[in-house]
């Protein structure tokens, strides 16, 4: 098979492959343009490579629990695996990174992918805010270190979010949403490095406009004076919205032949000259092997039915 093939990919603790003769200096003598693959909690090399990983250990090192919760309070998972979504991406980008390299040199190499790396990676400016003053920056909730007001804010009926990144943006929620120019000469406010330092006392001021509407109310208001803001939808909301779900066609409906009728992710990536489309639902185990291994591999039929009678296949 890996004579044929231009891609393996393996997700084993670094060494399994090694022990089961199907590492990557074995296959690459087999095929020298083998792009060999590897996803791991820590990578192929280091001290800690030989540690097991899964995504609440990247999230755990790599830093990201550390700044997700409310201040004061322990630290916090995010809500979805985080760490290997970015795994995955990761994953795929180093494929694709090698294929188009093996245009150029004609070989194969070997991706290597840790997870922890990769939540290390989505760390942003902490990294260098811990590098300016030597502190650890703090969990802050739903607030932004480096911009104001940019919060999650109470209404009547539940919570709502406001993205004011600027001057020019907090002027406008200021006079044209609040009607609170009075914010604008408060020595607090006067700039986003001041409002940054200033965030629990204007988050106050705020809410007490806020206060007074429905989440659809305020964000209605807040987004005609030009100020981003918007609704925090559950899943059900999310999958029920006509933009997301429909017209940008991030829910598919799909007949699966085990699991009956399902709606499933899209494809977040829009080609617009080749928009993404869904063909069919994911194969069923084994599904696809005779296809594959009589088309691709070349296996006659009676080799197929050796395999199946020793259980390889």
């Amino acid at each position: 098979m890996v004579k044929n093939a231009d891609v393996v990919v393996e997700n084993y603790r670094p060494g399994v492959m090694d022990k089961l003769g199907l590492g990557y200096d074995v296959l690459k003598d087999v095929n020298p343009q083998i792009v060999y693959a590897a996803v791991s909690g820590f990578g192929c090399y280091g001290p800690l490579h030989t540690r097991p990983g899964y995504d609440i250990i990247a999230q755990a090192m790599g830093g990201i629990m550390s700044l997700t919760g409310e201040p004061g309070g322990g630290p916090l998972r995010t809500g979805s695996a985080m760490g290997d979504l970015i795994g995955g991406l990761n994953l795929c980008i180093g494929i694709l990174s090698a294929l188009n390299a093996r245009q150029v040199t004609g070989k194969g190499q070997r991706v290597d992918v840790a997870l922890v790396d990769g939540v290390v990676s989505f760390l942003e400016t902490n990294t260098q805010r811990y590098q300016t003053n030597g502190f650890q920056p703090p969990r802050m909730g739903n607030r932004y270190p480096s911009a104001a007001p940019y919060d999650s804010f109470k209404a009547k009926d539940g919570n709502f979010v406001i993205g004011c990144a600027n001057d020019k943006l907090f002027g406008l929620l200021c006079t044209k949403a609040l009607n609170r120019s009075d914010l604008l000469e408060d020595e607090r406010w006067k700039s986003n490095d001041l409002r940054c330092a200033n965030q629990a006392p204007l988050k106050e001021e705020i809410e007490k406009w806020s206060a007074d509407y429905t989440i659809e109310e305020a964000v209605d208001i807040i987004l005609a004076a030009g100020v981003p803001a918007a609704p925090i939808y559950d899943i059900k909301a999310v999958m029920a919205n006509e933009h997301i779900a429909n017209v940008r066609e991030m829910f598919l409906d799909c007949e699966h032949p085990v699991a009956g009728h399902l709606r499933i992710n899209g494809n977040p990536v829009k080609l617009l000259d080749s928009m993404p489309k869904m063909r069919r639902p994911a194969p069923t185990l084994g599904q696809d092997n005779q296809d594959v291994y009589e088309n691709v591999f070349g296996l006659s039929a009676e080799r197929l039915v050796e395999l199946k009678e020793n259980h390889v296949i």
